[in-house]
């Protein structure tokens, strides 16, 4: 498993899982601008408020409306310029089947 987790974090993959009022509670490899310890229990737009959060937030709302995976381009505006990253939301599910939030997979 160590492996796996190297893989990932040597790739341009994020992933995070976010509760149903879309706080995260769980953020494994962010970009550079964003510290994963004081992101837990905050949502994007409390994070940085710009239409990559915006549209986010809304991919987000959208998979816990329709209960289905959901890919999107969204660009985001960071410190290093913008970068423009392939989302993938999908339902994240509690042990008796009902959404209790989303996990979000953004690549490069």
């Amino acid at each position: 498993m160590p492996e796996i987790l190297l893989a990932l974090r040597n790739s341009p993959m994020i992933v995070a899982h976010c509760d149903l009022d879309l706080r995260y509670t769980w953020l494994f490899n962010p970009h550079p601008d964003f510290n994963p310890e004081s992101s837990i229990g905050k949502r994007d737009d409390e994070l940085a408020l710009n239409n990559g959060t915006i549209n986010l937030m809304k991919l987000k709302r959208d998979v816990i409306k329709e209960g289905k995976p959901i890919k999107r381009k969204i660009c985001f505006p960071l410190s290093s310029g913008e970068h423009c990253y392939f989302v993938f939301g999908e339902p994240l599910y509690n042990d008796k089947k009902e959404i209790v939030g989303v996990v979000t997979a953004l690549w490069t």
